[in-house]
């Protein structure tokens, strides 16, 4: 209830600036491992948004207890997975293909290999109890996957969107960054942005016209290195997963990816442009 009164006017913003035709709906599920100590039960959230080149518009979201227990983290992501999609990723199918009068691309991003593994394959045999206890769950994957309901793709932990709703945070520059991630901003922030001014930002990739090395090209937005598109924070920079390359970040956009003056003024509200354009973490 204190958070709730010291932070009443903070609010939750999207940006349109494609026609929906060239959107589509994307899905982030997360879950927090036995986070109920009364009970060692599950936390699973999700994160519906409608999301393009120029557009982060928030949609739905769901924070919801399991019931049941789980052994592993795998085992939980599965259950969470399910839930976001067959309760608010298929439902807003229906709608978004009234909306734009095509047939809606859903993309889900899961942050747990080893689940997004197993929902392609359909196989656990390193978990062969799954069958009797949450089969269920992940055969219904399995087949709207090959049925081409939905796409599953790898997500870094750093940005998955659904984390702040499945666990409580006590480090506040972690807070900050969960609700940048949703396009949540403070009082002070908001009406900075509608002025067009700069406004605190989840990091992004810093480049400039011409490569250098620890620099990203909006060609290329990947470690020159490896090539992976996945970093997380080390200090002030960002460092890449794969081979620990860190490379130079700015602070000047949120941390929608469509918070950007769009060409011809699509968007809703613009954000100051700064002298070099960011690229923003890939989610």
């Amino acid at each position: 209830m204190c958070y709730i009164n010291t932070n009443s006017s903070d609010r939750t913003i999207g940006f349109i600036g494609d026609p929906l035709c060239d959107c589509e709906l994307v899905l982030y599920a997360d879950a927090d491992f036995a986070g109920d100590r009364s009970d060692l039960k599950s936390t699973g959230g999700g994160f519906l948004c409608i999301r393009g080149k120029n557009t982060f518009y928030p949609v739905n979201f769901q924070s919801k207890k399991h019931g049941c227990v789980s052994y592993s983290t795998p085992e939980a992501e599965v259950v969470s997975l399910n839930n976001a999609l067959r309760l608010i990723g298929i439902p807003a199918m229906d709608l978004f293909e009234v909306m734009s009068g095509n047939t809606p691309k859903l993309v889900v991003y899961e942050d747990n290999e080893a689940t997004a593994k197993m929902v392609r394959s359909g196989k656990y045999q390193a978990m062969r109890h799954v069958k009797r206890t949450h089969g269920v769950s992940l055969t219904m994957l399995t087949d709207w996957l090959r049925m081409g309901i939905y796409d599953i793709k790898d997500c870094c932990t750093d940005v998955m969107c659904a984390d702040i709703y499945t666990k409580h945070f006590s480090v506040a520059s972690k807070w900050e960054h969960a609700i940048q991630l949703i396009c949540v901003l403070h009082k002070a922030d908001y009406m900075g942005l509608k002025q067009g001014k700069p406004v605190p930002a989840a990091p992004g990739i810093k480049w400039g016209n011409e490569p250098k090395s620890g620099f990203l090209t909006s060609e290329n937005p990947a470690c020159l290195d490896c090539g992976t598109s996945y970093f997380k924070m080390f200090g002030s920079s960002l460092v890449c997963i794969i081979c620990s390359k860190p490379h130079s970040v700015v602070r000047a956009r949120p941390a929608c990816p469509a918070v950007r003056k769009c060409a011809g003024g699509g968007c809703e509200a613009v954000s100051k442009q700064s002298d070099t354009d960011t690229v923003p973490l890939r989610m």
